[in-house]
């Protein structure tokens, strides 16, 4: 394309909207962000900084920084919006986003291929040096009294054996906590091979019985987990056998008079149970005890369900136990600087068996232990000298306790089922110097009281890449025997060592492990603390004089639309119950608030209105206290108003509240708060409710009612609607690519229409709409509707006689194509009459026949010989219109379609020019049900108010198509695999599985089998298609199927693709992750997969696994892959699935895809029950069968929704 010259700017004052000045705007912007000068010159003459130049005066204080710690001067609140910027973090580069809790002020992460992972680093916060003091002060009467112990016991059951049967997947035990708080639970555990994910929930009972099974209606759930094999706390299969396994969890508050219970579940990849062995404790009797306090299994032979039995002859046994604060807890390893105070001391004097050469044999250590018996006293740190670190994935230490009883027996720690694992931790190589060679390396753990009949037994063991032993080296010490040095008898004392591919073995004379035990030494790290704490202030003031320069201001609205619900209104409560207050939660708002808009009702039954707005920090966002409630509120604006100055009525309508503008800071969100007020006592006020995208709990808003004054957060299925226009802040660049975008895309024409955002309101009666209080936001005022109603016309109906129609036995329930009886030329029928053809008889309804009244078929309903009959009945006939509105007049008008019997989809009309679409209008005979449209930017295409949802499954559709989108970004040959049921195939017979394409997929008979001849010629004629493989099938095929719509966009970003359809009518995900059908697909070669099943799966969680188990194959061969939902079906008596169940089914598509690491194509939020994003009223999607095929004009949208998705993340 050639150059444009830079144009002369004009003087016009700022902001012009002269074209001259947006392009050399344009220009000095690009000259800011890409040139190497320091300085440039805008088109008054002012002389401002460059990047360059900006980074120039900031590098004395900030380049470290902005190279290691916020790569090109970036913050981020939260992990999502670090990696949305991955294009702006260098490969290799660091940098930090806000830690969610008070553990640390950020958290750092590496870009490593495009992904954000954390380094296991972090800047440590206020509140942890806060923690830190509080340890080491221990002078208070307060909560930290008994902080000098490691944890308080809430609950312990030590075990005497263990239930071995290797036929159990799942157990759960019960225990009466001693404590209101808990966070960490310890299980006596066998695993015996390493499970590929772990499942823990914890649960609150107020009924225990012994048939009262885990999940019942009296358990609450309070925790809930899913642990991946590789991260349990002890590795299975590196550590092995009898594992004491800590499961720790955020703080939770437990009743103490009743039953806490504990459900662990193990599972193999495929999602199915896997066996393993659990501590039990012998008793005489269990009388007197709970049903899960005995415990509760399922077998593996129960699967897919949980089938729960009561243990018998024993005991699960089961610790649960408070941590208190201690250094671990209040400063991260990766910040500390930890030294010890010894109280024990084995000197390191015969150098070590550090292995640091890979031929050297002791290169193959990779576990050691050592006890410390007849030790007593508190101990909080162990000493060693390691090598090899660095060639290892993690090294993770233990401490257990052992009776001294047992001291001189020769057993490794944790084989004996009475010893007690007191903590468990985990070291990584990058927090520690980066070299084989051998370094001092201190273990931390909280304080634990050794008394006389116990001792400690330290361990560590290495764990390298892809969870297998490891190398590790330690330091030794050889034994002169002479006095004061003789070799202990107890080989724990002296030291257990493992080699790879052996288990725990002595060490043998005269030789011992080299350590100290003591107590940990924190004084340097409170100092190395402060320091960095003083440069991390010093460093965000720079930063955010950095940010500040490097900011636009920008208009942005927020807004969530009332459903028109009347749920929530004055009339839903009477007396004292009726609603008087609401507030609204509004995340993701910061900056200057301009007006503030609620969806309100009965507001002139008040003499004043009370409009309160504060600011919550993010970090609380969620919390279900009301507003004003947490300390951390902030009053920022209020002010009261009167009711005759907001409403003209007490009907349900959007009040706008004229505010002096104020600022919501940054890091914070709004909340804003309305009281209806009579005469200085609660008043009554309705409020709308928004339906749609409903968020989480804490999230949704709150209400008062006249008998309480205390807020009540929302459960309800709903949220308080909303609408508010704030400026806030972009960042240069961003701001900079949206110019640029717009300029090229002529995005300021459009705007010039000046519409924002439409808020109709509507009632139908009849054929007549009632648009009355419908309003538009417009060049920032509020105006209404030009049009208070329009009305429509009826759609065709009539009557019809058919004599000598043959009437077939049938079910009485039969669906459209399962109905042998012929389509009778018109659907949505009434008042049938049915005759025998052959004697004038009258035939009962019910009797001997009945009828789809959506389909316009008979069924016969005795199983007799098939007869003629002579038919007469009444139809309606079905047509969809468009309502629009003028976006400059605010005129609404109606755009008529076509009146057809079947196919009344294909024949929507096209939007007018120069309008919007507010409505789609189903019109059968005489009534009319609306679709509403205006919530998108058009038909098919982005939803508005999706936010944050779409932002994040973009970026990890993103990494789900890394090599997708290399090939289409460098122009590469592409071969396309469709793999699926009959919608992929687009067929309706059956198909080979060993080879693709052919004359029996991309059929026309997939739509042509149901739809009328004229639909077919005039809008699906005939062709041959190109499937770039060379084949050369017959004329009488479509490309109208999604995955065609695919394969012409990526030819028209330069790649060449090849199409290989394998999609089999009537297939299930078991029949497609068969590998008798699947490794022909594994082995046609491809790049990218489009996979969609579930259709035909019925409603079953086996499609979650069947496509995970697909997805995974096809990854590992080398493709990327994209999920496509199951289509949406019908709400009618012919459907497959009811909304309910197509929601269900889509929620295991859309888990698998995530889980799996595939791409997945949203669609279905577009045609979610009650949404309309394809503009068909809820009866009339699978226009092709009624049931579960969609029709021509459904497949083309979903086709643009995938290439939309595709589109917008390259």
């Amino acid at each position: 394309m050639a150059e444009v010259p830079l144009p002369t700017p004009t003087d016009n004052a700022v902001s012009s909207t002269d074209i001259r000045d947006a392009v050399y705007a344009g220009a000095m912007l690009d000259k800011v962000v890409t040139s190497t000068e320091l300085k440039y010159t805008d088109r008054l003459g002012g002389e401002h900084y460059t990047v360059d130049g900006i980074k120039a005066e900031g590098d004395k204080v900030v380049e470290e920084t902005r190279r290691n710690l916020i790569p090109l001067s970036r913050q981020y609140m939260t992990l999502s919006a670090a990696q949305a910027d991955i294009a702006n973090i260098p490969e290799g580069s660091t940098t930090y986003y806000r830690s969610p809790d008070d553990s640390a002020l950020a958290i750092e992460v590496i870009n490593n291929s495009g992904t954000l992972e954390p380094t296991g680093r972090k800047m440590p916060s206020q509140k942890s040096v806060e923690k830190v003091k509080a340890y080491t002060d221990l002078r208070t009467g307060s909560q930290l009294s008994y902080i000098d112990s490691p944890s308080i016991k809430s609950f312990e059951l030590i075990g005497d054996s263990g239930w071995t049967l290797g036929t159990i997947g799942a157990w759960a035990v019960g225990f009466i906590s001693a404590t209101q708080f808990i966070n960490r639970i310890e299980l006596a555990i066998n695993w015996g091979v390493r499970p590929d994910h772990v499942s823990l929930k914890i649960y609150q009972r107020t009924v225990d019985g012994l048939t009262d099974f885990p999940g019942g209606s009296g358990d609450t759930l309070l925790y809930s987990s899913t642990i991946a094999g590789t991260d349990l706390p002890l590795d299975p299969i590196v550590f092995g056998g009898w594992q004491r396994v800590p499961f720790r969890f955020p703080t939770i508050q437990v009743d103490t008079e009743h039953t806490v219970m504990v459900v662990i579940e193990a599972f193999n990849a495929d999602g199915t149970h896997m066996p393993f062995s659990i501590g039990r404790k012998n008793l005489s009797s269990t009388d007197g005890l709970s049903g899960s306090q005995r415990g509760f299994f399922s077998y593996v032979a129960s699967d897919p369900s949980l089938v729960w039995n009561l243990t018998s002859a024993g005991r699960v046994s089961v610790s649960a136990w408070y941590d208190s604060l201690s250094a671990e807890v209040a400063i991260d390893n990766n910040v500390n600087i930890n030294d010890i105070t010894p109280l024990v001391s084995v000197s390191q004097n015969s150098g070590g068996w550090f292995g640091v050469e890979p031929t050297d044999p002791d290169h193959l250590y990779y576990g050691w232990q050592k006890g410390f018996p007849g030790r007593v006293g508190t101990f909080s740190c162990v000493k060693v000298m390691l090598s090899n670190i660095n060639l290892n994935r993690r090294l993770t230490y233990a401490i257990t306790l052992r009776a001294q009883s047992s001291s001189t027996l020769v057993a490794a720690a944790r084989t004996q089922l009475t010893d007690v694992l007191i903590h468990s931790g985990d070291i990584y190589p990058e927090d520690l110097l980066d070299t084989a060679e051998p370094q001092e390396v201190c273990f931390t753990f909280p304080p634990v009281v050794v008394a006389s009949d116990y001792f400690l037994i330290f361990e560590v063991v290495a764990e390298g890449g892809g969870n297998v032993a490891g190398h590790l080296g330690i330091g030794r010490h050889q034994y002169s025997d002479s006095e004061g040095d003789v070799r202990p008898s107890s080989a724990i004392e002296c030291g257990f060592f493992r080699k790879s591919g052996s288990g725990w073995n002595t060490i043998a004379a005269p030789y011992g492990i080299a350590a100290d035990l003591g107590v940990v030494d924190i004084k340097a790290a409170r100092v190395a603390i402060k320091e960095v704490e003083q440069e991390t202030s010093a460093l965000a003031g720079q930063l955010q004089s950095l940010e500040g320069d490097m900011n636009v201001s920008q208009s942005f609205e927020a807004s969530r639309l009332s459903d028109n619900s009347g749920d929530w209104s004055t009339a839903a409560q009477t007396g004292d119950q009726i609603f008087t207050d609401w507030c609204a939660c509004i995340p993701s708002v910061n900056g200057e608030i301009a007006s503030i808009k609620l969806n309100l009702q009965g507001v002139l039954q008040n003499t004043e209105l009370a409009l309160s707005c504060y600011s919550r920090l993010d970090s609380n966002l969620g919390n279900a206290s009301g507003p004003g409630v947490l300390s951390t509120d902030v009053l920022l604006y209020a002010n009261t108003y009167q009711p005759a100055s907001l409403a003209s009525d007490n009907s349900a309508q959007w009040i706008s509240f004229d505010v002096t503008p104020f600022t919501v800071p940054s890091g914070a969100f709004l909340l804003v708060a309305v009281a209806g007020v009579s005469s200085g006592t609660p008043g009554t006020l309705g409020s709308g409710k928004s339906k749609t995208d409903v968020p989480a709990t804490g999230r949704r808003g709150w209400f008062r009612r006249r008998n309480s004054r205390s807020w009540v957060n929302i459960t309800d299925s709903g949220a308080v609607p909303y609408d508010v226009s704030y400026v806030g802040n972009l960042s240069l660049k961003v701001f900079t690519e949206n110019l640029a975008s717009e300029v090229q895309s002529g995005v300021a024409l459009r705007k010039s229409r000046g519409i924002n955002r439409y808020y109709p309101e509507y009632s139908v009666s009849g054929l007549s709409v009632d648009l009355s209080g419908s309003v538009a936001y417009q060049e920032g005022l509020e105006k209404s509707f030009s049009t208070q109603s329009v009305t429509l016309e009826a759609a065709a109906s009539g009557s019809a006689t058919i004599n000598g129609y043959t009437l077939k036995y049938s079910s009485a329930t039969s669906v459209w194509g399962s109905n042998l009886n012929a389509y009778m030329g018109h659907r949505h029928i009434s008042n049938v009459v049915v005759t025998r053809a052959s004697d004038g008889v009258v035939l009962e309804y019910g009797v001997d026949y009945n009828y789809d009244a959506d389909g316009g078929k008979l069924r016969g309903l005795k199983n007799v010989a098939d007869f003629a009959v002579n038919v007469s009945f009444s139809y309606n006939m079905e047509r969809y219109d468009l309502i629009c509105i003028n976006p400059v007049t605010l005129m609404v008008s109606v755009s008529k379609g076509t009146d057809r019997d079947f196919d009344a989809t294909e024949y929507i009309p096209a939007i007018p020019a120069m309008m919007d679409l507010l409505y789609t209008a189903r019109v059968l005979g005489g009534s009319v049900t609306l679709v509403p449209s205006y919530n998108f930017y058009k038909l098919g295409g982005d939803i508005f108010g999706t936010g944050d949802d779409i932002t994040i499954l973009n970026a990890a559709n993103r990494r789900a198509l890394r090599k997708t989108i290399s090939r289409i970004n460098n122009r590469e040959p592409i071969t396309l695999i469709g793999y699926g049921d009959s919608i992929t195939a687009g067929a309706v017979g059956a198909s080979p599985q060993e080879t693709p394409n052919g004359d029996t997929r991309d059929h026309r008979a997939f739509l042509g089998n149901t739809y009328p001849a004229d639909t077919m010629s005039s809008k699906y004629p005939a062709v041959t298609p190109d499937y770039g493989d060379g084949s050369s099938p017959g004329s009488n095929h479509l490309t109208i199927f999604w995955n065609w719509k695919l394969k012409s966009f990526i030819e028209q970003a330069g790649s060449t693709v090849k199409y290989l359809n394998y999609g089999i009518s009537g297939s299930t995900s078991a029949g497609g992750a068969a590998a008798a059908r699947l490794g022909y697909v594994l082995a046609a070669g491809g790049h990218l997969m489009v996979l969609c099943f579930g259709m035909n799966d019925l409603v079953t969680p086996n499609t979650y696994i069947n496509m995970v188990s697909i997805i995974t194959q096809a990854k590992a061969a080398g493709m990327d892959v994209i999920v496509m939902p199951v289509p949406r079906t019908p709400e009618s008596l012919n459907s497959a699935y009811s909304g309910s169940e197509w929601l269900t089914i889509n929620r295991y598509v859309y888990l698998a895809a995530r889980d799996a690491g595939a791409a997945y194509v949203p669609v279905d939020w577009l045609v979610r029950p009650d949404v309309g994003g394809f503009g068909l009223a809820d009866v009339s999607y699978c226009n092709a069968n009624l049931r579960n095929h969609p029709g021509g004009y459904e497949l083309q949208m979903y086709g643009e929704a995938l290439v939309n998705c595709i589109s917008s993340i390259l």
